[in-house]
């Protein structure tokens, strides 16, 4: 076996060009070295399998290399991980050498599940990988059983379950939903774009990242959604998205273009178009995990626009940084990197208690 990825993901470093990377240039050909591996090997499987050279069916994770890069990068070796039939990338991502997967594939014994599972059904203990599976959105509730196994022996870790939109369609989807939530089960869920909206929510932003180049973004997955949140009765808020800098992974991801610190005519720009669009919100992010928080001139120009509710969230981390985005308009605050942060529920409970504190000495009230 290779040694198992490193999950500590290191810190950030600064460039020549004083452009803040996320994460250091290691991390960055890290991911990239492990992506370009698991590619050339899934399309070299692909040749072999029609050239016949082994039987049975054969899913390849072609162009979905970055999500288990970026898992196993993240994860600690207590976590376990349960996938679909798509799972040849997995065992290369947590520390397999490839020639056991490929043994699997033509149904040797030394293969991972000693020749008798294929290409559908990739298991190792010794990293946590509890399988591929076959039926479609079987492990999403294998998943969670998993991790309900591991709460009641008291186990460190969490269980990454990866599925794709098919599993989304089913109904064990949602029923683990339920499940988890009501529990408190320490699964994680990687949906796989829009259809796996739930019936369970009372409402959902309906966003549209207006600084996109990417139509995706822009109006893509929201087509694909619409037709869910109908047939679920869910109430749609039509919400304008906006990308400030730095950005973060969801500019990179979103291919934003970012809004600058001083660019506040952009900004009243966009906050007009979102109310002649009739939306109802704007929200303007500076990317979970900011360095910076959005500049609260940004906030000031945009607030100016009548009729929109103004939601201002990244990097948000101290009951200061809260204040500085109340006192310049925001109506509401998210405070998802402060969450991540937290230790345990007390320190969670401490440090919302302690912006909600000083957001009531200004006298502050979400919109």
């Amino acid at each position: 076996m290779f040694n198992m990825p490193t999950s500590i993901i290191e810190k950030p470093v600064k460039t020549k060009s004083k452009k803040t990377l996320l994460y250091s240039k290691k991390q960055y050909l890290k991911w990239y070295k492990d992506m370009l591996l698991m590619r050339k090997i899934e399309e070299r499987i692909g040749h072999l399998y029609i050239q016949q050279k082994f039987g049975g069916f054969c899913h390849l994770y072609i162009g979905q290399e970055a999500v288990v890069a970026g898992t196993a990068s993240a994860c600690i070796k207590e976590d376990k991980h349960i996938t679909a039939y798509r799972d040849h990338a997995h065992p290369i991502a947590l520390g397999v050498h490839p020639k056991y997967m490929v043994a699997e594939l033509y149904g040797k014994k030394t293969g991972m599940s000693k020749g008798k599972g294929g290409s559908m059904h990739m298991f190792n203990k010794e990293v946590n990988l509890m399988g591929g599976h076959g039926i479609v959105g079987a492990q999403i509730p294998m998943g969670a059983g998993i991790a309900l196994a591991d709460q009641y022996k008291g186990n460190k870790g969490v269980t990454y379950c990866s599925f794709g939109d098919g599993a989304a369609r089913q109904g064990a989807l949602h029923e683990t939903f339920n499940m988890a939530m009501m529990w408190k089960i320490p699964v994680v869920l990687f949906p796989g774009g829009s259809h796996a909206l739930s019936p369970a929510a009372d409402a959902i932003t309906f966003m549209m990242l207006m600084n996109s180049t990417s139509r995706r973004f822009l109006v893509g997955e929201q087509l694909r959604g619409a037709p869910y949140i109908d047939k679920f009765g869910i109430d749609a808020l039509p919400t304008g998205y906006g990308v400030c800098h730095p950005g973060g992974k969801v500019g990179e991801v979103g291919d934003a273009e970012l809004v600058m610190p001083d660019d506040t005519s952009l900004v009243k720009a966009y906050s007009l178009t979102a109310a002649m669009y009739g939306f109802k919100l704007l929200y303007l992010e500076a990317g979970s995990g900011a360095e910076n928080q959005v500049d609260p001139e940004l906030i000031k120009s945009a607030k100016t626009t009548e009729g929109l509710t103004m939601l201002v969230g990244g990097g948000i981390r101290t009951p200061q940084q809260a204040q500085i985005a109340a006192e310049a308009g925001a109506d509401w605050i998210v405070t998802g990197t402060l969450t991540e942060d937290a230790t345990d529920l007390a320190d969670l409970r401490q440090k919302i208690n302690a912006i909600t504190n000083i957001l009531a000495l200004v006298n502050w009230e979400p919109d």
